[in-house]
């Protein structure tokens, strides 16, 4: 509502339109509404129309018009008209807000929907409110506080009511009732900012009252609000309203008082002399910790006080509100404060594995990576090192795989390099993230070149030890046969159990993906002689599984196979009719007996015969599960176990 607040509008809208015919206000009202109705010129937010400014001009209505400008009519000036000329009677005849929107609403207007209801009914209030002056409480009677547009129009108009104080602590105390804890309720806090700046005596007595406003629980969400303006309206620095308060201040209200006094504070040294005033409150134990590290965290107060403070109080806490408090201050720093502060303190946080912890890390270590990727992956190692694949950060993890691929692919690596079985577990719930595109996973042999050869082959290792997502599990395993230029024997003999007798027996789409590989001019030779060999061994084993005959005395009866597909089809046929018998049905069903349709557009004088669309989803399951899955668990074990030290590589 705030956007389209002009209370300083022209006395004459106030002047029940003296002076005007009724032949001409009947010719500006049919022009105004045809002109509405056309959806051609305006910009949602004006009318643009040379006619339409010279009937106003000619028809007496010059004085609602904005001086200098020929063409465009704001919609405010068109809700002003129409409320001051149009619905006068009908308004002031008004005696609560209620039946003001009521009238409001029933206007011919109103229900144009290119016209801005907002505009009309802020008008239609401020008429009524300059006009007849009716008391607040008066004006409010009956209002429940249910709809929360009619809740911020009412707190629009303040500004130009004849609202007392205590009739305004008994209103907004219902408001935050309701409303208290909604995010927009700043929205409400600005009006009262309005109020407070254009009324000496109102801005009088709310700085008597100050000190009551901060004891209130209820109506202490106003006082930043109240400060601010009160500051404006005496011209005091954070000194006046702190000495005003100080005497009040105990461990209920310190957090609302300091954050109203923070935030009327501009220069450093006010910085200074306020982290000195909340950390005397915090040793007198009238300021708690997490209070203490949000209002560092809101005012950017970084020093090594806070530091030690919250390393001594907050790594062995179970605490949750003073780990979010933590996680609030960091929000608040990014970009603010040196990236060590931000790492050191992220150490902290990112260690603490409750649940509710999750999505605000998650957010934090997106907002992290957006400044300084390195730091967010540092950290995002120090968690997995201490939780391993506990509460993943799902979220952050895939947008910081996304926006740095070269930096997510050396942190896989580092890890799979590690003997750290927590790394290596992180890993496994890692690539379990379907939004990751498994392209990331495809590293290219420049990553490879820090890690010895021993090292390559313990990453395979780790990698079929913990993976089990296939499409990772076959880039990766990949990459690193790619990587090798200068195997030993035993290497070349490692690397080949892992891809045929694991890899590719259990996913036998891996064979396409090896048979791409040999198209790329730039492999090394011994990736392109073990891709061939694999590939090769494999086509001879189709081969000769497909030339095995099977015996009739082992294929399945075809008389059999029918009756079992017929109970089958009657099975589900029947559970269909139940459903259908317990559930609403708004449509017509058809049964469709061919793969074609019949569809006739309009204009078009028969149908047209087309096939059905074809819609199919797939997958691989591993062949190593169904036929030898205590084999497979065995390898996927023993390669989990294994040490850098039983490498052995001639």
């Amino acid at each position: 509502m705030s956007e389209i607040i002009n209370y300083n509008l022209p006395h004459s809208i106030f002047n029940s339109g003296a002076g005007l015919s009724k032949d001409n206000v009947d010719e500006v009202c049919a022009f105004i509404s045809n002109l509405l109705i056309d959806e051609t010129n305006s910009n949602g937010l004006s009318l643009y129309d040379d006619e339409l400014h010279e009937l106003l001009t000619r028809t007496g209505f010059e004085s609602y018009l904005v001086a200098g400008i020929k063409k465009e009519i704001p919609f405010e000036t068109l809700s002003n008209i129409y409320v001051s000329v149009f619905l006068r009677n009908e308004i002031i005849s008004c005696n609560t807000f209620l039946e003001l929107l009521a009238v409001i609403r029933s206007s011919s207007v109103y229900n144009i929907k290119r016209f801005n209801h907002r505009y009309l009914e802020f008008s239609g209030a401020l008429y009524f409110l300059k006009n007849k002056r009716p008391s607040w409480s008066d004006f409010c009677s009956g209002f429940s506080f249910d709809n929360w547009h009619e809740f911020e129009l009412l707190a629009s108009i303040l500004p130009v009511s004849n609202c007392q104080y205590s009739e305004f602590i008994q209103w907004i105390t219902r408001a935050v009732d309701v409303y208290g804890e909604d995010l927009a309720f700043h929205r409400i806090v600005f009006h009262v900012t309005q109020w407070i700046q254009r009324d000496s005596a109102i801005s009088t007595d709310f700085l008597s009252n100050l000190h009551n406003i901060a004891n209130d629980p209820k109506v202490q969400i106003i006082l930043p609000g109240v400060v601010f303006s009160l500051r404006k309206c005496f011209d005091s620095d954070y000194h006046f309203f702190y000495n005003k308060l100080k005497s009040e201040i105990n461990v209920a209200n310190a957090y609302p008082i300091y954050f109203s006094i923070g935030n009327i504070i501009d220069s450093e040294k006010g910085k200074i002399e306020f982290f000195d005033l909340i950390l005397r409150e915090f040793n007198s134990d009238n300021l708690l910790l997490k209070d203490l590290i949000r209002l560092c965290g809101h005012f950017v107060i970084y020093n090594y006080d806070i530091f030690t403070l919250v390393t001594k109080n907050a790594l062995e806490t179970e605490d949750i509100q003073l780990i979010l408090a933590i996680v609030e201050m960091l929000q608040s720093w990014i970009n603010k404060v040196p990236k060590s502060w931000i790492r050191d303190f992220g150490i902290v946080v990112f260690t603490k594995s409750q649940d509710v912890l999750k999505d605000p890390l998650d957010a934090l270590l997106v907002n992290i990576s957006k400044s300084d990727p390195e730091t967010a992956f540092e950290l995002l190692e120090i968690r997995h090192m201490i939780m391993a694949d506990i509460n993943l950060l799902e979220m952050s993890i895939s947008f910081m795989a996304q926006k740095d691929v070269d930096l997510f692919r050396k942190h896989i690596l580092k890890c799979l390099n590690a003997e750290d079985i927590r790394l290596h577990r992180s890993l496994f719930g890692v690539s379990s993230i379907t939004n990751i595109n498994s392209d990331v996973y495809k590293i290219s042999t420049d990553f490879f070149v820090e890690y010895e050869l021993s090292s390559r082959l313990y990453m395979a290792y780790k990698v079929v030890g913990f993976w089990y997502s296939m499409e990772p599990l076959q880039q990766l395993i990949v990459s690193v046969i790619k990587s090798v230029s200068s195997p030993s024997k035993d290497l070349q003999e490692q690397f080949k159990f892992i891809l045929s007798e694991y890899l590719v027996y259990n996913y036998r789409s891996t064979l396409q993906i090896l048979k791409a590989e040999l198209q790329d001019s730039s492999i090394g030779d011994f990736a392109r002689t073990m891709f061939s060999d694999v590939i090769h061994e494999y086509d001879l084993y189709f081969n000769d599984l497909r030339s095995v005959e099977i015996d009739r005395e082992i294929r399945p009866s075809k008389q059999n196979v029918r009756l079992h597909n017929f109970y089958l089809q009657r099975s589900f046929s029947e559970s269909t009719k139940k459903t259908r018998e317990h559930i609403f049905e708004f449509g017509k069903r058809v049964v469709i007996n061919a793969n074609n349709w019949a569809i006739r557009r309009p204009n078009e004088l028969k149908h047209v015969v087309t096939p059905l669309s074809t819609i199919s989803a797939g997958g691989e399951f591993p062949s190593g599960e169904k036929l030898l899955p205590i084999y497979q668990e065995h390898l996927r074990l023993t390669y989990r176990k294994i040490s850098k030290s039983e490498i052995s590589i001639n």
